[in-house]
């Protein structure tokens, strides 16, 4: 890292998400700042379908 440079990490989740829950992020959000990297967290809590949303038919407004 450069001299008068902040490098940060933004991780992005979902609340419905059961894959990798808000632990697995937490771990991540953890690990990057033990290491001196600002973190910032995202959780996106407008979908009950985690992040398989892009799986789930189209409703027929959007076909």
């Amino acid at each position: 890292m450069e001299p008068g440079t902040e490098q940060s990490v933004h991780l992005f989740s979902f609340a419905a998400g059961w894959l990798f829950g808000a632990e697995s992020t937490r771990h991540l959000h953890e690990q990057r700042s033990a290491a001196g990297l600002t973190v910032r967290e995202h959780r996106d809590t407008s979908t009950a379908a985690g992040h398989d949303a892009f799986l789930l038919a189209a409703p027929g407004h959007l076909a």
